[in-house]
């Protein structure tokens, strides 16, 4: 079923790191850029939030946290990784690792992962994650390749008609020889490449440009492993809030109480007197 959208173009830089892929999006328009920064560690909550409240430079924005893969929820989702994201005050989605090899294996891992997700309120995309590693990669390119298309376009169809914003995150390759693209054109799309320009040549609204790959190795400041860096051209939480995707309703949009920047925030305490903020 194919979904329409309100889509607002921006520009921005992610960091997608091993269960939190953060993005950062550039404010072209004020001609000021907004930084922020994922955390890549296996830590505790305490420390995620304190490794976050560090960073006072940074306005944080948005992060995509692996909520399960096959038919299980990650306990690291609700446990760990998203209080720590809701704390923060951040912006959130999040993705499901495929393990399926037929559609209706498909369409019960999107149940499993509409499970993890109730209750919540992404104000970014929620993504199928469907890769080489996936047991559907080890059938070759050309062998399912319309049942790879199938799985997706069933896992993607359970999650819409739920009320949430679908989209798929594989490569460039996957999506130009691995499954029928042309049968998805309905989906939003975070493509991956390593590479100085993405080829793809589909629709899509993040691309993700560097990592552990030879002569595109992913830096980030703080972070001594490589991360994965995305690029994000679409607006979502505007396209979200305003279709009323994802659990979101004309409620939550009401005006709250007035806030301001993390980091003018911090301008302020400071200017006050106070050095130390404990989350």
């Amino acid at each position: 079923m194919t979904r329409k959208y309100k889509l607002l173009l921006d520009s921005g830089l992610s960091f997608l790191c091993q269960h939190i892929k953060q993005i950062r999006l550039k404010a072209d328009l004020a001609g000021t850029a907004v930084s922020q920064l994922a955390d890549a560690f296996d830590s505790s909550l305490d420390e995620i939030q304190n490794h976050l409240s560090q960073k006072q430079s940074s306005i944080l924005k948005q992060n995509f946290i692996k909520a399960g893969q096959g038919f299980q929820a990650m306990d690291t989702f609700r446990q760990k990784y998203l209080p720590a994201v809701l704390a923060a005050g951040l912006d959130w989605g999040a993705y499901w690792w495929s393990d399926a090899v037929t559609v209706s294996e498909a369409r019960q891992e999107a149940v499993a992962f509409l499970q993890a997700l109730k209750g919540l309120k992404p104000a970014y995309p929620v993504y199928m994650d469907q890769e080489y590693d996936s047991p559907c990669g080890k059938w070759g390119a050309v062998k399912n390749k319309q049942l790879r298309t199938d799985m997706i376009k069933a896992f993607l169809d359970t999650l819409q008609n739920a009320g949430y914003y679908a989209a798929l995150y594989s490569s460039a390759d996957w999506l130009q020889n691995w499954v029928f693209d042309c049968q998805l054109s309905q989906y939003d799309k975070w493509v991956a490449q390593y590479a100085s320009k993405c080829t793809y040549q589909g629709d899509y609204g993040m691309w993700q440009h560097h990592g552990n790959a030879p002569g595109f190795i992913g830096h980030c400041d703080g972070i001594s492993t490589p991360v994965d860096l995305n690029d994000c051209y679409r607006n979502y939480p505007r396209i979200i809030k305003d279709n009323l995707l994802n659990g979101w309703s004309r409620a939550d949009l009401q005006d709250k109480s007035p806030s301001i920047p993390w980091l003018q925030a911090c301008q302020i305490l400071k200017a006050a007197g106070i050095s130390t903020i404990t989350l």
